[in-house]
């Protein structure tokens, strides 16, 4: 998402950004995660288009993936019993993260520059209808999220 994101910064960060989270939404394969991913890829990439570092986002998707994984594992959470004491702690614990990580998320982003590679700006339509790559990966991978919303 990193050469994405560079590649196509000389058409502006918000451009830059919405189809690295495009890409990352649809290749999670499925639509129950497609939203999810969108939202935190829109997140990460914007992350990295303000400090310019690969490293930060990497962190961020490494701790979201060690929270939905890991964690419920280690404390317990099970689907058969519901609101467990392991449950209960671990949304609090989950939501006060990302309420405090949004708040200084945005208190800090005034501070913050944007990184930006430079390029030759030519419309982003016709860049994407003549790039038979982006086609093929929206294509295929909206494919399997079709399938595998059906099945």
């Amino acid at each position: 998402r990193k050469f994405i994101i560079d590649k196509l910064s000389g058409y502006g960060t918000r451009f830059s950004v919405f189809v690295s989270a495009f890409m990352f939404g649809l290749i999670h394969g499925n639509l129950y995660q497609f939203f999810y991913a969108f939202g935190v890829g829109a997140l990460m990439g914007y992350v990295y288009c303000i400090y310019g570092k690969i490293l930060y986002p990497i962190l961020i998707h490494c701790f979201i993936n060690t929270l939905g994984s890991i964690v419920p594992i280690a404390v317990g959470i099970t689907d058969t019993v519901p609101f467990s004491p392991g449950q209960v702690l671990y949304m609090i614990a989950y939501v006060s993260l990302v309420v405090s990580g949004g708040i200084l998320f945005f208190k800090n982003l005034k501070k913050s520059s944007v990184y930006n590679v430079s390029g030759v700006l030519i419309s982003p339509q016709k860049m994407i209808l003549k790039s038979w790559g982006f086609i093929m990966f929206v294509c295929v991978f909206g494919l399997i999220l079709i399938y595998n919303t059906i099945i």
